[in-house]
């Protein structure tokens, strides 16, 4: 592929994945930036699962500021490129010479590349073995090379119960089960250093122990486990944009990790002002057409940039609760917790060992006495005192 270059605040984004290329000798991977400027260029390119069979008569990989090879040497050389992932990329064969990544100066080059699970001729490529593959010059920032395990992890939800509907989702209670099975996000790592959760996703802290998920980029999104039963409900949102033509898709699937999606709505999100400045966005008559216990709600970033606070479903009999995990009186670290009825039989099960356990939702408990077991302790516990236990 060659890249004219388009201006760096055109939001394209693209995702390829689960290709097989055979009986084919050039550069698989070419990025040539020839725009006139340095705002122009490309970024938010996304390349997954793709097999290249055979030896390659050049580099595997070519990204260089230079005149486009086939558009005559009149062409300018100028533009940057930013935030491309390549990740279970297999080169079956060798290249003849260096993948090259070289940029032109300091205001045209490229960053932020990641590498995930990359393997030429049956050799996977490190950090500590990059140079034997790579040739990266200085006009470059944040090349990185990574391998990560292919196991794909189990997609749970977070607070270990579906949240039953009508309700209000905090944003940043979206699924566990980590990056590609219950959320997508462009980058790595948290680029706003909230501590309310150790993944990719950008989220920033707030009011009341909360977080808002910012900078939601086009191509983004992010699962959330929900009952829900079929019905038409009204849909709100929290949100904030200081820039234009940003919006969200509402998908639906079934769980519990997440297929058959269908739209229940697009919400266009207009420009609040300020990013500081959020606005509650409401559509009317959002039909959800087959309920079920074990459903998965998407949010799916289209357009440009924007902040989510919440997620709200609400029915004209029924007021939404504010979801969260309920707390519970166990601070001790452990490996497992149960939860069990008097006559023996266990409600709920968590191998996850947080500082201050935030485990099964008061909601989902009918109230009651319980047994709280955890590693050579048993706790008694009254459901009703849980009730907005946050």
């Amino acid at each position: 592929m060659g890249y004219w270059g388009y201006s760096m605040d055109y939001d394209h984004a693209s995702r390829v994945t689960d290709v097989d290329v055979k009986n084919y000798t050039s550069p698989i991977f070419q990025i040539i930036l020839d725009a006139d400027s340095p705002r122009k260029g490309f970024r938010n390119q996304y390349y997954e699962d793709i097999r290249i069979e055979g030896d390659i008569s050049g580099p595997l990989l070519r990204v260089e500021n230079r005149p486009y090879p086939w558009g005559g040497n009149s062409n300018p050389e100028l533009g940057n490129s930013k935030n491309f992932t390549f990740k279970n990329i297999t080169l079956e064969g060798t290249q003849a010479r260096k993948s090259t990544i070289s940029g032109k100066d300091a205001n045209n080059g490229h960053h932020d590349y990641l590498f995930e699970n990359l393997s030429i001729n049956g050799v996977a490529v490190t950090e500590s073995n990059k140079d034997d593959f790579f040739t990266v010059n200085s006009f470059t920032s944040n090349i990185r090379f990574v391998t990560t395990s292919t196991e794909t992890p189990q997609q749970e939800p977070f607070g270990n119960f579906p949240v039953v509907m009508p309700a209000r989702i905090q944003a940043e209670y979206y699924d566990q089960g980590g990056r590609n099975v219950a959320y997508y996000d462009m980058d790595e790592g948290n680029k706003y250093h909230s501590t309310l959760r150790s993944d990719d996703v950008d989220i920033k802290d707030a009011a009341a122990g909360n977080g808002i998920i910012g900078g939601n980029a086009p191509g983004e999104w992010r699962e959330y486990s929900i009952a829900v039963e079929a019905d038409t409900y009204e849909l709100a949102a929290r949100v904030s944009c200081a820039g234009k033509d940003a919006g969200m898709i509402v998908l639906l699937g079934n769980g519990p990790e997440g297929s058959s999606f269908e739209t229940l709505d697009t919400i266009p999100i207009p420009n609040t002002g300020d990013w500081r400045t959020f606005e509650e966005l409401k559509h009317d008559g959002v039909t959800v057409p087959l309920g079920g216990a074990h459903k998965i709600l998407r949010l799916e970033t289209i357009g440009n940039y924007f902040d989510i606070d919440w997620i709200e479903f609400s029915k004209a009999d029924a007021t939404p609760a504010a979801y969260r995990p309920a707390r519970f009186g166990i601070t001790a670290r452990t490996d497992r917790v149960d939860i069990i009825r008097i006559d023996g039989s266990i409600v709920a099960r968590s191998l996850t060992p947080p500082a201050a356990l935030q485990l099964f939702p008061a909601e989902t408990l009918s109230p009651g006495i319980y047994l709280v077991r955890t590693p050579g302790k048993i706790h008694i516990m009254n459901a009703v005192d849980l009730q907005g236990a946050h």
